[in-house]
């Protein structure tokens, strides 16, 4: 059997549509990976920023306020000065003896790939159509720029893994405060496309890791012309023609720089529903997750239009849009803590040296 035929029928076979970090996070509080407390008090340091915020301008209104804004610079400078640089550590994870040998697929251009998406993603220079213009005026820049560290490739007797834990046994995370760990792997069904540790994690757990099939953008033209590792990648749904185009890390790394669902997390009880959310103000509550790219028919829930352009939905990649300005102070409220443990104030402190 041929690899890429092998390939093909692994991937037939594995197509999964979900993110996995409402199950990591339950778990990692369970094992004292993340406690209580830590969360409480990067919660409360949000709020207190957002505060400071709503002190900034007289104008009750938060979304006239922050529209306001003459750039998204005006809400970075307050954490870190012109573009905050965030180095990347990816780890593949490859068994030689699995039919799909991930040491032999991922190459440097889909790993250059990625990187291009989330700079992309992050510094709001996609180039999706935002229908809702009240929804584009929320369209926010992050002023982050990731860079490719470093490749460490690291062999596992795994055929795939199978808990949110293996891939830190296979191997740790290296110096969390700095970098942005990157894992590649083979995920089993049961953990999703992929998954992240947020901030306040133990440091050997504190990565984000995605499934092969989802990691990389065929889309990019130059990409597209070289090698056939493309074909390897999942469409989105059994059937369909709409590749991942790398959104599951962009995805993921909202999550890593303290975004959650916008419905919340975890499983909501039903009477909860709608009550609970991400925290967010500028995000629409909502009370499920989307899926596809309702554009003809806009999905509404909880009083009003779903935000289902927004990265920390389950929208197909091709419709994925937009963080909003909400959503980068609930990030940069994670920049500028006292206690690094309880953030990512290191990665400013990197920048700084």
């Amino acid at each position: 059997m041929t690899l890429l035929l092998s390939i093909a029928l692994y991937l037939l076979t594995s197509v999964k549509s979900q993110c996995g970090y409402d199950e990591y996070h339950e778990e990692a509080l369970e094992k004292g990976v993340l406690t209580q407390e830590t969360w409480d008090e990067m919660e409360e340091h949000f709020e207190e920023e957002v505060e400071f915020w709503d002190n900034w301008d007289e104008d009750t209104d938060f979304f006239r306020r922050i529209r306001r804004l003459a750039s998204d610079s005006d809400l970075t400078s307050r954490y870190f000065n012109g573009t905050l640089e965030i180095p990347v550590i990816v780890h593949v994870l490859y068994n030689p003896s699995h039919t799909v040998n991930l040491n032999d697929l991922i190459q440097l251009e889909q790993i250059q790939s990625q990187i291009i998406r989330l700079n992309m993603d992050f510094s709001s220079n996609n180039i999706e159509n935002i229908p809702n213009s009240a929804f584009a005026a929320l369209k926010a820049n992050y002023m982050m720029s990731f860079k490719l560290h470093k490749v460490i490739r690291t062999q596992t007797s795994k055929t795939e893994l199978t808990t949110h834990w293996e891939a830190a046994d296979v191997k740790e995370a290296i110096d969390r405060n700095h970098y942005l760990n990157m894992y590649v792997s083979i995920l089993g069904s049961n953990i999703g496309i992929g998954y992240a540790a947020g901030p306040g994690y133990a440091a050997r757990s504190d990565y984000i890791n995605i499934h092969y099939q989802f990691f990389g953008d065929p889309t990019f033209l130059w990409v597209m012309l070289k090698g056939d590792w493309k074909k390897t990648i999942a469409p989105i749904y059994t059937g369909s023609n709409i590749e991942a185009s790398g959104r599951t890390a962009t995805h993921e790394v909202g999550h890593w720089l303290f975004l959650e669902h916008l419905w919340g997390n975890g499983t909501i009880p039903l009477e909860q529903i709608c009550k609970i959310n991400d925290h967010v103000a500028d995000t629409p509550e909502q009370d499920r997750a989307n899926v596809r790219c309702p554009h003809d028919a806009p999905t509404s829930s909880c009083g009003s239009l779903d935000m289902y352009q927004n990265f920390m939905d389950y929208s197909d990649d091709n419709c994925m849009a937009l963080f909003t300005k909400g959503q980068l102070i609930r990030s940069l409220s994670i920049l500028n803590q006292v206690n690094n443990d309880k953030g990512r104030k290191g990665l400013v402190d990197y920048q700084s040296v």
